[in-house]
């Protein structure tokens, strides 16, 4: 790629930013009540320097991840093994499907509550939350993917006397996959999203107690710091998984 091209690919994804940054440094310089909702930049720039050198942030950050890596892991494995499994059995498909559906369209937040009191505190509520997310993007990502399998591909599959195996290697998979990766790419942010939100409601450690204390001390600008570690952490997972898909379907290219 020429090198006017990529200062100009580079200048297009910094302007944004930037011109948030100014207009945000105005409005706060214009109207200073607003620094109470807003904080300025510059408060947010040193909250973000102190945490680098903080071990009160990094062990809450840890917490955080650690239940969220768990609940990422845990919900993928089962979301993907439901969502490919469920669709081959019809009968059983539709069946569940009123009760997926009713499942998945509960609001996360709502059920921290409901987890937290019967799990405790601690790790398990908030892996529970998490899971809760990720389990079902996986699962109707894989079970549209499995659906999306063409029946004459099925015909031939079934002509060709394959066995289960391998109609499920050579046929299910690599027609589930980029489905089943497009849910991946999204379940690590969503597990971060339920495990904060129920860090938020109660929580002995983590991001979300964090955010709550600081905003009981009206220090918005170390409420702002912790959200754009989230937006790093979890942008930056979003891009490797898209790397890592781009090279492992290179072969549908």
């Amino acid at each position: 790629m020429p090198k006017n091209a990529i200062a100009r690919r580079v200048l297009l994804r910094i302007a944004p930013g930037a011109l948030f940054l100014a207009a945000w440094w105005i409005a706060v310089r214009k109207n200073e009540n607003l620094i109470f909702y807003l904080s300025t930049p510059q408060n947010v720039a040193s909250f973000l320097s102190s945490s680098i050198s903080s071990e009160n942030f990094w062990s809450n950050y840890l917490s955080t991840m650690y239940a969220t890596l768990i609940s990422f892991v845990i919900g993928s494995f089962t979301g993907i093994a439901a969502g490919i499994a469920v669709p081959l059995m019809p009968r059983l498909d539709e069946a569940i499907e009123p009760y997926a559906a009713f499942l998945n369209s509960l609001p996360r937040i709502a059920l921290a509550p409901v987890f937290i009191a019967f799990l405790g505190l601690g790790l398990l509520s908030k892996v529970a939350v998490g899971f809760s997310l990720v389990f079902f993007i996986l699962f109707y990502n894989c079970r549209a993917g499995v659906k999306s399998v063409d029946d004459d591909l099925r015909m031939l599959a079934h002509a060709l006397d394959f066995s289960s195996t391998q109609l499920f290697f050579k046929l299910l998979i690599p027609t589930a996959w980029p489905a089943m990766f497009s849910g991946l790419r999204l379940g690590f942010t969503y597990a971060l999203l339920g495990v904060v939100s129920s860090e938020i409601v109660a929580s002995r450690a983590g991001l979300g107690q964090l955010i709550m204390f600081y905003s009981a001390q009206f220090d918005m600008g170390a409420v702002y710091g912790v959200l754009i570690w989230m937006g790093i952490t979890s942008g930056g997972i979003y891009w490797l998984t898209g790397r890592l898909e781009k090279r492992l379907l290179a072969w549908k290219v």
